[in-house]
């Protein structure tokens, strides 16, 4: 029985549809909210040598922070970490919510 060669086309499908399947295991995995650990006061050293007070919200499973890489939201401000922010404030809600709010639903939903 003879055998072709498998064309650029048909493989680039194939390549595309395991990718495909192996990205909707990960999401499937995924799916669950994490929890959030803080580390309060960590103090980050900028080009200058400043060394800024930084308040950072990290996902958690079981109480510990979540090893890898994930999506950051960075806001500096000179106004202090616990003043809200004008992204808390939305036009429904006239009631500011603090920065650990926010962070608090970013982190468990993404």
């Amino acid at each position: 029985m003879a055998t072709s060669p498998i064309t650029r086309r048909a493989f680039g499908g194939a390549a595309a549809l395991f990718g495909l399947l192996g990205s909707s295991r990960t999401l499937a995995a995924s799916a669950e909210p994490y929890d959030m650990v803080l580390e309060s006061n960590v103090g980050v050293k900028t080009r200058d040598g400043v060394r800024l007070a930084t308040d950072i919200y990290r996902p958690a499973r079981g109480g510990k922070a979540v090893a890898g890489r994930f999506p950051v939201i960075m806001e500096r401000t000179p106004y202090g970490r616990n003043v809200a922010s004008f992204r808390d404030i939305t036009a429904k809600d006239r009631t500011p919510r603090s920065r650990a709010e926010v962070a608090r639903v970013y982190v468990s939903q993404g």
